[in-house]
C-alpha cells in the first residue's frame, strides 16, 4: 500500500447540505459543507460545514469531533440537558448515538472529523493485538516532545 502526505489548501467550495426537516426546531437554518479528506478504509473523514441562524437537533450516527472556526452557537446535550456556548477555537466531541440541540444566533462554521467506531469485538481484538506487540517489545515508544500518554487537555511539562 502506497503512503502519501495529502494537503488541502486554498478556498473550498461548500455545497448545499440541508438539515433534516424533522430535526429543525426553529427558523430556517441554511447549511452547506464539503468533504476535505477521507481515509482509505473510509472509517474517518474531515469535512467543513457552516450554518446560518436557526435551532435544530442533530443525531450523531458516528463519532464527530468538531472544531469551531468562525461564529458561535449554543449546544445542548439532549441526554443531560446541559448547555454550553461554543465559539471560534472551541472543540466538542459528539459520541455516536448522542443527540445535541444546536442554537445558531447568526452563523457558525466548523471543521468536523467523523469517525466510525469499531465494534466492541474488533476493539477487544485490537487491544489484544497491541498488548501482544508490547509484550513482544515491538510497540513504538513516543518520540521526544510527543504527547504520548497524556490525557486530553493536559500539556507536557515545560
Amino acid at each position: 500500500m502506497k503512503s502519501e502526505v495529502i494537503i488541502s489548501s486554498g478556498h473550498r467550495v461548500l455545497h448545499a447540505a440541508p438539515i433534516n426537516r424533522d430535526w429543525i426546531v426553529e427558523g430556517q437554518p441554511d447549511a452547506s459543507g464539503c468533504p476535505i479528506f477521507e481515509t482509505a478504509d473510509r472509517c474517518a473523514s474531515v469535512n467543513e460545514w457552516q450554518c446560518t441562524r436557526g435551532r435544530f437537533v442533530w443525531h450523531y450516527c458516528v463519532d464527530e469531533i468538531v472544531y469551531i472556526i468562525e461564529g458561535h452557537a449554543r449546544i445542548k446535550d439532549i441526554a443531560t440537558g446541559l448547555s454550553t456556548n461554543v465559539a471560534a477555537g472551541s472543540s466538542v466531541l459528539f459520541q455516536r448515538g448522542s443527540s445535541a440541540e444546536w442554537t445558531v444566533d447568526r452563523f457558525v462554521r466548523k471543521i468536523a472529523i467523523n469517525h466510525i467506531p469499531l465494534s466492541p469485538k474488533l476493539t477487544m481484538m485490537r487491544s489484544a493485538w497491541r498488548w501482544l506487540k508490547r509484550f513482544a517489545g515491538k510497540a513504538e515508544a513516543p518520540r521526544d516532545g510527543g504527547l504520548g500518554g497524556l490525557p486530553l487537555g493536559e500539556h507536557p511539562p515545560v
